[in-house]
């Protein structure tokens, strides 16, 4: 099963373009104390969705491996069966069809109820993942208390 978990993983991925090493980062870093390997789309999103945070004055949200396995398994969910909302439990943003984490951050921000998800003061857990599948590159965000 774990195998081919992975597969899925490797043949669904989504990489977005890397952050340059000496790019200042105002957001805390990612508790390294889990055992999950993360994309650069993940840690990229991760770090964007600080970054609009802290720029309207809210405390950043803590990584959450669990959530993140969630949005993983979501979104690769999406990737044979297109985009739709998981019903887990968590305030949740999905898109599809942007090709990078700034892409899909601009979507985002510009859009009402899912810019109210990253700017929500009361959560502060975090996950989330980009891949690409036979339908396009699919995104999905959850954020809990």
């Amino acid at each position: 099963m774990r195998y081919g978990f992975l597969i899925l993983i490797c043949a669904c991925l989504f990489q977005s373009a890397a952050q340059a090493d000496d790019e200042p980062r105002t957001v805390p870093a990612i508790d390294r104390s889990d055992s999950l390997n993360r994309t650069q789309a993940e840690v990229d999103l991760f770090h964007a969705v600080n970054r609009e945070r802290e720029s309207h004055g809210l405390k950043p949200v803590v990584w959450d491996g669990n959530m993140v396995l969630f949005s993983r398994k979501h979104t690769m969910r999406q990737c044979s069966s297109g985009m739709f909302h998981s019903g887990g439990g968590y305030n949740e943003n999905v898109a599809m069809g942007q090709p990078d984490v700034p892409a899909v951050m601009n979507t985002w921000m510009h859009s009402s109820g899912h810019r109210a998800n990253i700017l929500n003061p009361s959560v502060t857990r975090y996950g989330g993942s980009g891949f690409r599948g036979r339908l396009g590159t699919m995104w999905t965000q959850v954020f809990g208390r």
